[in-house]
């Protein structure tokens, strides 16, 4: 698997474990604080979390064609200064994920891309109600090693894109009952391939009353999201979520989920963003 340069696998591993260990001491500080994390609108294909998601594509981006596909998310966002503590938080946060994309029907198990993403976020809580968030993230992908040799034959298909952005993201998250309404806007300052800038998304969030199932204090959750870009000719991106979430004893939306998934819309694969892609599957996500 080819990492982007800034970017090593062991140190952003142990960043990230000194990060869960840590939190737990210093929660009740300013240093880790006990505090929300920023939360992407829930049925985004980005995602602050872990999760494994099996998918059956209809519409391909890549060169595979129509078949099954796996992605793997393993990531975060930690809330890592609290400037005002108390009910209505101000924080900074930190981010780090890497998303992988897998062709499940090919003999090799093929990795098709990963994108890495590292981010910091300062979060406003101004009410009840509404949170603000400001984000500047760094993304980068990289073409899979398998994949550019199963299509090595046609240079075309097997040449990694130089999709390395920084953004500048924004977002406003208004809660009421079981909902949650988001809507976001970025703009790239900085890009290797020149592309048209800027894009909106909106999301609808739900979260409904628990109930026992198997045992387990349990919610009904679901959203939708849409999103929209110049760098794709402003197609839109349509996603939905439908599952059973396990909450932790708290408010918050930490949980496990298991969820059943649909898009279709610009791929979600940086290398291919040219493409159009569509897929149902279910998705097991962990979000701490």
């Amino acid at each position: 698997m080819r990492t982007h340069p800034l970017i090593r696998p062991r140190p952003l591993i142990v960043a990230f474990g000194a990060i869960v260990f840590a939190a737990p001491v210093a929660a009740q500080g300013r240093i880790f604080p006990d505090a929300p994390r920023f939360e992407l609108p829930w049925a985004s294909p980005r995602t602050w979390g872990f999760a494994g998601r099996y998918l059956h594509v209809s519409t391909a981006d890549d060169r595979f064609g129509p078949g099954t596909e796996a992605e793997v998310v393993e990531g975060e966002n930690f809330p890592v200064y609290a400037f005002r503590r108390g009910p209505l938080p101000i924080t900074l946060g930190f981010g780090a994920a890497v998303v992988a994309h897998y062709r499940m029907d090919d003999p090799k198990t093929s990795q098709i891309s990963d994108d890495w993403l590292v981010g910091l976020n300062g979060q406003f809580m101004l009410s009840s109600k509404w949170t603000l968030v400001g984000e500047v993230l760094h993304e980068s992908s990289h073409l899979g090693d398998e994949y550019a040799q199963v299509f090595a034959a046609d240079s075309a298909l097997a040449n990694r894109v130089d999709w390395t952005q920084m953004t500048l993201n924004g977002w406003a998250f208004y809660s009421t009952g079981p909902w949650r309404l988001a809507a976001g806007v970025h703009y790239a300052y900085s890009d290797e391939l020149h592309l048209p800038k800027g894009g909106v998304s909106t999301g609808v969030d739900y979260k409904g009353p628990t109930f026992q199932f198997l045992g387990q204090r349990s919610q009904l959750v679901g959203g939708v999201f849409l999103d929209g870009a110049a760098e794709s000719d402003w197609r839109v991106g349509k996603s939905a979520r439908v599952g059973i979430s396990f909450p932790d004893a708290g408010e918050g939306w930490r949980r496990l989920s298991v969820s059943v998934i649909g898009y279709d819309g610009p791929s979600t694969q940086r290398q291919f963003y040219t493409q159009q892609t569509a897929y149902v599957g279910m998705e097991l996500r962990f979000d701490l």
